[in-house]
């Protein structure tokens, strides 16, 4: 039953690649006709350079976090509670293969997801001043023209991301005891008092940066009686 369901999960992985393989062929033939065939090659290594990125750093922050916190070794606890720890003997013999497997999963989708922002990316990358400032917030109009956009979705990666680590450190934590909620105290480790508080930090700075970036987005507003920022 289990090679079935593994060769009906590669048949579809395989319809799937191939079909896509012939729309970017076809989108190739188009844009050689029309001359832009330059273009179309900007565009593919402009989303496998963004892609790429955003996967290698995805990965190797959630990766080495839930690792950490899977190598936990201290545990606290009663007998009753200790006698759990053979639940996670057999994770941490096997930690870096199913941590790398969760990992490698969550990665491709963080990479797929960051390729489709490659257009707002080279905005960034290209960005030029209008030496002329906005009077709110003294930014040239450059700023959110051209970079705004990709920071916006930056921040909202990163939080994204630290969720991620957060949530599986955490996780890991518990299922070594790093963690131990009892009757009625909740006993953490040193170890991962620190680990998730150091996650908790910057994630909440990646917030307050988020909110740094609402604010600009003012001058977008609809809401007021003119478009743009307004005194209520």
């Amino acid at each position: 039953m289990g090679r079935l369901v593994l060769v009906f999960v590669l048949l579809v992985a395989l319809l799937i690649s191939l079909s896509n393989s012939l729309a970017l062929y076809v989108d190739w033939l188009w844009f050689g006709e029309v001359g832009y065939q330059a273009v179309f090659t900007t565009i593919l290594l402009t989303q496998a350079l963004v892609g790429g990125l955003f996967g290698v750093v995805f990965f190797l922050v959630f990766f080495a976090n839930v690792y950490l916190a899977g190598r936990h070794q201290r545990y606290w606890g009663t007998v009753d509670t200790l006698v759990l720890l053979r639940f996670a003997e057999p994770l941490r013999s096997h930690l870096g293969r199913i941590v790398g497997g969760v990992s490698g999963v969550l990665t491709l989708i963080a990479a797929l997801g960051g390729s489709t922002h490659w257009e707002s990316y080279l905005l960034f990358r290209q960005a030029v001043p209008f030496k002329q400032t906005d009077p709110l917030f003294g930014k040239d109009l450059g700023f959110y023209i051209f970079e705004l956009l990709f920071l916006t979705y930056l921040q909202e990666w990163l939080v994204g991301l630290l969720l991620f680590a957060t949530v599986g450190a955490g996780a890991l934590y518990f299922l070594t005891h790093g963690i131990v909620i009892g009757p009625r105290t909740v006993h953490v480790e040193r170890q991962a008092r620190l680990h998730l508080g150091l996650l908790a930090t910057v994630l909440i700075g990646a917030k307050a940066w988020g909110y740094q970036l609402d604010a600009y987005e003012l001058l977008y507003s609809r809401r007021g009686v003119v478009f743009g920022a307004v005194y209520a």
